[in-house]
């Protein structure tokens, strides 16, 4: 029943994206690609492929409706947003999931396995019209899903030149609604941005902010600036459009991913686990603190330590005073013996 009740809790929550909101930690990224190279794009953001978990389930949907609500379903009419890629593989040959770290995935999930009898592994993507998770061939294009690594809160809004965007045939980044005139600041602008609009400039020299959107044609507007490629848009950042497709990365095979469990490679795992586990007596606190002394605030502590410090410089001071005496008299006398 709580399942059924997220999409409905969520919905509300995705009309308006807040400036921190938590499910910004996602980002849709297209055009689509191979599975290994939506990994890598995920890595080079410092991000990673979106887990697999009950309560994700719902949120990749409600990510692929805020996205069709940004794109005014432009990207779902062109067939973009049916699938996307997500973190994890499966192994038809004993029908086991796992991350990329060789971690089963919970099999409560349901995952409908590719059944096939073909050598090597299959990756996992979200299926937007039955909500359901798949197995497909990792060299398909697909739209991917990366998601932040830590829990902390991401920004919903990034800025982008509008070169880097799509901005062209057969969908442009247009006007939203006519330019608003005598907004005071940034913010009042990105709160006119909060339901359907995709991006806003703000201009803060004339007070005025444009919002702007995916469109199947071209609006012109007298203030428009999106179509020059120099221009700074910011957008919100639970989607992205690339306006060219990402580099290529070459498969991996399974063995890669989760090496074979030869000798060779348990006794190598036994190390490093050795190493991990290892304390090394010079990095103890216990041996620190053979080296240091604890501190004390108390005045009576303070001078003693005075009043120590004090005896051996005086018992220093004695031991090296008479040689002092003797060496000043020698060059005194030797100094006398020059001037004669």
């Amino acid at each position: 029943m709580m399942f059924k009740l997220l999409p409905i809790l969520f919905a509300s929550a995705y009309a308006e994206l807040s400036e921190k909101d938590p499910r910004c930690r996602f980002r849709l990224h297209y055009p689509g690609a191979s599975w290994h190279t939506a990994y890598d794009v995920c890595a080079k953001e410092n991000k990673t492929l979106a887990r697999v978990s009950f309560e994700k389930l719902n949120i990749m949907g409600m990510v692929l409706e805020e996205v069709n609500q940004l794109t005014t379903d432009i990207l779902n009419e062109l067939g973009e947003t049916d699938a996307m890629w997500i973190r994890g593989f499966s192994r038809p040959s004993n029908n086991e999931s796992m991350d990329e770290n060789c971690r089963s995935i919970d099999p409560t999930i349901g995952i409908n396995v590719r059944n096939t009898e073909e050598p090597g592994i299959f990756c996992l993507y979200y299926n937007k019209t039955d909500k359901k998770l798949h197995t497909g061939s990792c060299t398909s294009s697909k739209p991917f899903l990366c998601e932040r690594k830590t829990q902390d809160r991401e920004d919903c809004y990034v800025t982008s030149v509008l070169s880097t965007l799509k901005n062209e045939q057969p969908i442009f980044i247009s006007t939203h609604q006519p330019t608003l005139e005598n907004i005071s600041n940034e913010i009042e602008c990105k709160k006119e941005c909060a339901t359907k609009c995709y991006g806003f400039i703000y201009k803060s020299s004339e007070k005025n902010c444009s919002t702007y959107s995916f469109k199947k044609e071209y609006i012109y507007n007298i203030n428009e600036t999106v179509n020059n490629p120099s221009t700074e848009l910011q957008h919100k950042a639970i989607f992205i459009y690339n306006s060219e497709s990402y580099p290529e990365s070459n498969p991996k095979p399974l063995n890669d991913w989760c090496p074979e469990m030869t000798k060779e490679v348990v006794q190598q795992k036994i190390e490093k686990m050795k190493e991990s586990l290892l304390v090394k007596k010079k990095e103890t606190s216990r041996y620190n603190r053979t080296l240091t002394s604890a501190p004390d605030p108390r005045q009576s502590a303070k001078n003693l330590g005075l009043v120590g410090v004090t005896v051996i410089c005086v018992v220093v001071a004695l031991i090296i005073l008479p040689d002092y005496i003797n060496l000043y008299r020698k060059c005194q006398s030797k100094t006398k013996r020059h001037r004669d």
